[in-house]
């Protein structure tokens, strides 16, 4: 019986721990999005021909009732911004009016819980990566 539960336990930490790893579980109206920089090389079809490394992680948090999606970049000294005028849904599926100074922080478009980039993103230094490879990336430049 002792057994049963162990085996039991460790696999509700494994889902617990894939979960998060997913961002399946965030809090409610927030989501992060997490990034890597190509340094020393540029981006190709998605693909670094550097080093990649850990980037900027962006978090917004919907107020559905306001309209409005506070953005925040993790762990910088820069102010966060506050995007108004917003058509929120939920958490994961808003849109903000284009602000071209919003829009070099990265999205006003979240749908499905994933950053909607705009068209004139490809100059852009940065790209969206999986929260456990960000993990990664950030634990390798330490």
């Amino acid at each position: 019986m002792k057994l049963i539960r162990l085996f039991a336990a460790i696999i509700v930490a494994l889902l617990l721990v894939a979960a998060w790893a997913s961002d399946f579980v965030t809090l409610q109206g927030e989501r992060t999005t997490y990034t890597a920089t190509c340094e020393g090389g540029e981006w190709q079809r998605g693909a670094c021909t550097g080093k990649m490394v850990a980037g900027n992680r962006y978090r917004y948090r919907a107020a559905k009732k306001e309209g409005e999606v506070f953005l925040q970049i993790i762990g910088s000294s820069r102010t966060s911004r506050t995007l108004v005028n917003c058509n929120v849904r939920d958490g994961r599926n808003w849109t903000c009016p284009q602000d071209d100074s919003i829009a070099r922080t990265w999205t006003t478009h979240m749908e499905n819980g994933t950053p909607v980039i705009p068209e004139n993103s490809s100059a852009r230094s940065e790209r969206r990566v999986s929260k456990w490879r960000w993990f990664v990336l950030h634990a390798a430049d330490r």
